[in-house]
């Protein structure tokens, strides 16, 4: 396999428990739904794992406040479960890359759909003006 630098972060952020949940639940015909209801779960199964094992969670030295401060650690993304299943199920890269490009057209869908309403409406800017842009 070839070495991909978001490969090795999603590497750092998937614990064994969580690759072989991820293995067991994936299929090919998953939708991007059932596919953020997984993230979800994934990001529920991580944060009782750092509980269960008492893993303390990375610092962070703040600037604004002059301290240091606990991060809290981001939900499993969509984009990680994709990185994470090239690990998991020894997919290759080429079908990552294409799931991917589909999730980021399917990202495009939505915001397009959640503008159409505004657009439809005449949504007002700040200045009380009419958008009149299209899609």
């Amino acid at each position: 396999m070839q070495h991909t630098p978001g490969l090795e972060r999603a590497c750092k952020a998937w614990n064994k428990e969580m690759l072989a949940a991820l293995k067991e639940r994936w299929h090919e015909r998953l939708s991007w739904a059932e596919c953020e209801t997984l993230c979800g779960e994934m990001t529920a199964l991580r944060a009782s794992i750092v509980e269960q094992r008492g893993i303390k969670p990375p610092r962070k030295f703040c600037c604004n406040y002059q301290a240091c401060h606990e991060m809290k650690p981001l939900d499993v993304s969509v984009r990680a479960v994709l990185f994470a299943l090239e690990i998991a199920v020894a997919a290759d890269t080429s079908k990552r890359v294409s799931l991917d490009r589909a999730w980021q057209k399917e990202q495009r869908r939505r915001k397009r759909q959640m503008a159409a309403p505004a657009l439809a409406s005449g949504a007002t800017g700040a200045d009380g003006t009419t958008c009149t842009a299209s899609w």
